[in-house]
């Protein structure tokens, strides 16, 4: 997803790079929200996965389920979104009726919306 301004507005926008689809930041803030709380709450299922990567993945795939384990210990919390994005998410892809498909660093994917 790229950033742009819709209409000579300096509102700020999110567009899909696949099928142009538009986003504003609100919508994209509160639906990734939403997918870290899902994350947060299946962590206990993940956490398996995570710690599996953390001794046979590549040494990146290792600092992103370190990552993955830190970030969600203390469960569903209020956050700065940009700090939490960068250190989470890989890609967004816009799906049908205002869904979203997040796809994580650690090889997760979750669709909110």
């Amino acid at each position: 997803m790229n950033r742009v301004y819709q209409d000579g507005a300096r509102r700020p926008r999110w567009q899909c790079t696949g099928c142009g689809v538009r986003i504003d930041d609100e919508t994209l803030r509160e639906v990734f929200v939403k997918a870290y709380n899902a994350v947060a709450l299946e962590r206990e299922r993940m956490l398996d996965g995570w710690e599996n990567t953390l001794q046979k993945g590549s040494p990146l795939e290792r600092i992103r389920a370190r990552q993955m384990i830190e970030i969600t210990a203390d469960g569903i919390v209020p956050f700065e979104i940009p700090v939490m994005t960068q250190a989470l998410l890989e890609e967004a892809c816009l799906l049908p009726e205002n869904r979203i498909e997040f796809i994580l660093h650690s090889g997760d994917y979750i669709i909110c919306g």
